[in-house]
């Protein structure tokens, strides 16, 4: 199957919050520059603008990356959220770090990605 996706995405189970009514906790299967994907006992239509709160140290740490995003496709098997903007510049430099880290033999690419800030604005 060809792979189209344009970031490198990397493995990495976390803990996330996506704010929507009301605060859905859920688990990362997989995170990128661009989005995440997340498992959870609730499920959002394609198109629902969200927040998420990724916890990188845990839900009871300080290490944390806020986002603003969209539904991008909704599973039984879990949400892909796009993110549209990163909050704070805090959460950008935690999300270089986490990708850089668990980039192995991506690095090269994610190092592409930062260096271009390809589609992600900081608020």
């Amino acid at each position: 199957m060809d792979n189209r996706r344009q970031f490198a995405r990397i493995a990495r189970q976390l803990d996330v919050d996506i704010v929507f009514d009301k605060p859905i906790a859920g688990t990362t299967l997989d995170l990128s520059l661009k989005g995440l994907f997340v498992v959870s006992e609730s499920q959002l239509e394609m198109g629902t603008a969200v927040g998420c709160t990724i916890y990188v140290d845990g839900r009871d740490g300080s290490v944390r990356i806020a986002t603003l995003g969209k539904v991008v496709r909704s599973t039984r098997e879990g949400m892909a959220i796009e993110f549209s903007a990163l909050n704070g510049l805090e959460s950008y430099e935690h999300l270089q770090r986490l990708l850089l880290l668990c980039a192995g033999d991506q690095m090269e690419q994610i190092e592409r990605e930062f260096a271009g800030h390809i589609g992600l604005k900081v608020r």
